[in-house]
């Protein structure tokens, strides 16, 4: 899910933590962008399983948090796949 920026820099968080509640069985990324190249992204692990959200952000330069909830600071639009595949590969 991509937000417009406009919403404010926590919709991601409070959307990801509504994600994980309503699908524990799934991993959920919410992404804002940030400016016209890069979004900040929020990281949720599933609530089954609270491990690898730390481990998928901090993949990423400005990546980091727990390992059931982590967000990334700023992740160049080139960068998305590579955040998808890290997410698949940790939670599949």
């Amino acid at each position: 899910m991509c937000f417009p920026k406009r919403l404010g820099p926590d919709v991601g968080g409070v959307f990801g933590n509504d994600l994980a509640n309503r699908y524990p069985d799934r991993a959920h990324a919410v992404l804002t962008p940030l400016d016209n190249t890069s979004y900040v992204v929020s990281i949720r692990a599933p609530l089954n399983q609270r491990h690898g959200a730390s481990d998928v952000a901090s993949q990423f330069a400005t990546g980091g948090g727990r390992a059931g909830a982590a967000g990334i600071n700023v992740l160049p639009e080139q960068a998305v796949t590579q955040l998808i595949d890290a997410l698949k590969q940790q939670y599949q």
